[in-house]
């Protein structure tokens, strides 16, 4: 098989289109840990569908090959996209290229956090900043889908893609990254309208939520710094956002709080909710600052007694405060990790969440990495309203894991931008696993320039896995599309709002204010406001006005 390298945007300047660069420097320390399970995910047994494109449309295919509906699948599209007629000089193929894509993560979002905070513009990830700008309800439900399946035990897929003109432009004009899409979505392309364009997919992963009264019981671990560092506002912080949290709480909830600064200590051990909520909360008014840090042996403590107290029939999970001066190696990190998955079910899972304006944010990147849960910062109150309300869920409840998003394309469809934060080229250098939260979305935007004409007629397929934590048995569902050109449908306002909430992105992650303007004239013609769009227009304006600093805090 041909090989075609597929090129992937510097993130770091914050552009969403760049120089190509090989598969080989795509590469970087997290694939080294990415697990066998992805490769065994993708082939192990479990329930399988298969959904054919064919002018936008995804079917589902029975256990004997036939055709059918998807079960509860809604799809609609533009105008129906003939297949692009193959141009006689190009040459006859039927190879194809393999992508894998990942966004880490649904729930991680210290980056938009950080950014907000004037904080370390360097670290910034921009899928962190689309986890967290959630659309209001309705908008991903009523976006024009190419390809959508409902049907696996409440999560969601749905793809489409949009055509954008080619630019002669320099890297350097910022309105590229505003471009709206072709108007002749849909209609019939001829070779001469799609050399060199920009094939832009939106993808999308949802998760029911799930209420109170309906989730399992939780088995709760805090483990909760309180070394010297932690003095003021920091420990402030963390005891107001224990409290918040326990408003989430229901009757069978367990609670276990340690704590560490140069020792470790075991405040309450196994204490049921609602039975002990009087000394739950009095200890957690009793936190206090005290000396050095020894964050490792917190942890292994609180390890130590999430496995003595596993409860099958419960949620298990340790929920790290602290600002991240620690002693924890990479043996370590390995360790934690091991404890995600026991016995090969659902295991403990670790949430970090950064507290104070010099927390050592790679450190917590990569403890939560290992531990497969959400990197969160906590650097004012109004965070603390924000992640421990209406966010809370997310960090305890995951829907599905073992997620790997997979995709055969056409030769001549070259990587060109992607909102994630990982890609591979290889089928042998997979990545890491992926988790999906309950009342999550796992959402991104890829570009992929078509370099030749006859690729949009041409077949391509996306594999997407995933091992729904309720069942534990791993699905795999495959979209088939006959030409390329099936994925095109009509932009919706999800689309258009996750282009401006990337573009607002990749403004924070450059570090200065190339593109701010364009992002904010789109922000002010999107027919409907919302919570998180006044939020950036407020941010958009701040940094034009030179009003929005940022302090380095290198670790």
């Amino acid at each position: 098989m041909t090989k075609v390298s597929l090129r992937l945007m510097a993130l770091a300047v914050g552009l969403w289109f760049s120089p190509s660069c090989s598969s080989e420097m795509l590469a970087n320390d997290k694939q080294a840990e990415a697990s066998s399970g992805a490769a065994d995910t993708a082939s192990a047994s479990g329930s399988n569908r298969s959904h054919k494109g064919g002018a936008g449309t995804a079917e589902a295919m029975d256990a004997d090959g036939a055709s059918s509906a998807a079960p509860g699948s809604v799809v609609t599209s533009g105008d129906d996209a003939e297949a692009t007629e193959v141009d006689e000089q190009a040459p006859e193929t039927t190879e194809q290229t393999w992508i894998q894509l990942s966004t880490d993560d649904s729930t991680s979002m210290a980056s938009a956090q950080m950014f907000k905070a004037g904080f370390a513009p360097f670290s910034l990830k921009m899928h962190e900043f689309i986890n967290y700008y959630d659309p209001p309800l309705g908008v991903s439900e009523a976006e024009p889908w190419a390809a959508l399946d409902e049907s696996v035990d409440g999560i969601s897929v749905g793809v489409k893609a949009t055509m954008i003109e080619a630019s002669t432009d320099t890297v350097d004009d910022a309105d590229l990254l505003n471009e709206p899409a072709s108007d002749t979505a849909g209609d019939d392309l001829s070779p001469e309208e799609v050399s060199g364009d920009l094939f832009e997919v939106l993808f999308q992963m949802r998760a029911a939520r799930i209420g109170r009264d309906d989730r399992r019981n939780w088995n709760i671990f805090y483990c909760v710094d309180v070394s010297g560092s932690m003095e003021g506002d920091k420990i402030g912080f963390v005891k107001d956002a224990l409290h918040k949290s326990l408003t989430h709480l229901k009757a069978g909830d367990v609670v276990t709080l340690v704590t560490f600064d140069s020792d470790v200590h075991d405040v309450f051990v196994g204490l049921e909710w609602s039975a002990n909520a009087d000394t739950i909360a009095a200890a957690i008014d009793g936190l206090s600052a005290g000396s050095a840090t020894n964050m490792i042996a917190g942890l292994t403590r609180v390890y130590e007694l999430a496995q003595e107290r596993f409860d099958t029939s419960m949620l298990q999970r340790v929920l790290l405060f602290g600002d991240g001066n620690a002693n924890v190696g990479q043996t370590d990190l390995e360790a934690f990790s091991g404890l995600t998955r026991i016995n090969g079910q659902e295991g403990i899972y670790l949430s970090g969440i950064g507290v104070g304006m010099d927390y050592d944010w790679r450190r917590f990147d990569d403890l939560t990495d290992a531990g497969k849960g959400a990197h969160v910062f906590l650097p004012n109150s109004e965070e603390v309203e924000l992640i421990f309300g209406d966010y809370f869920t997310k960090l305890m409840e995951v829907a599905a894991d073992q997620i790997a998003i997979e995709a055969m394309l056409p030769v001549g469809v070259h990587l060109d931008g992607f909102s994630g934060e990982e890609v591979s080229t290889n089928p042998e250098e997979r990545l890491q696993n992926i988790v999906i939260a309950s009342g999550d979305d796992l959402t991104f935007l890829a570009g992929f320039r078509i370099t030749r004409e006859a690729a949009l007629s041409e077949s391509a397929e996306l594999t997407v896995t995933l091992r729904p934590l309720s069942t534990a048995e791993p699905v795999t569902m495959v979209f088939e599309f006959a030409a390329l050109s099936e994925l095109i449908a009509e932009p919706g306002s999800l689309l258009e709002r996750t282009r401006i909430v990337r573009d607002f992105a990749s403004v924070a992650t450059s570090g200065g204010t190339v593109g701010a303007q364009g992002v904010l004239d789109a922000v002010n013609i999107y027919e409907s406001a919302d919570s998180g769009l006044i939020e950036i227009k407020s941010l958009l304006e701040a940094i034009i006005a030179g009003e929005h600093s940022i302090q380095d805090s290198r670790h």
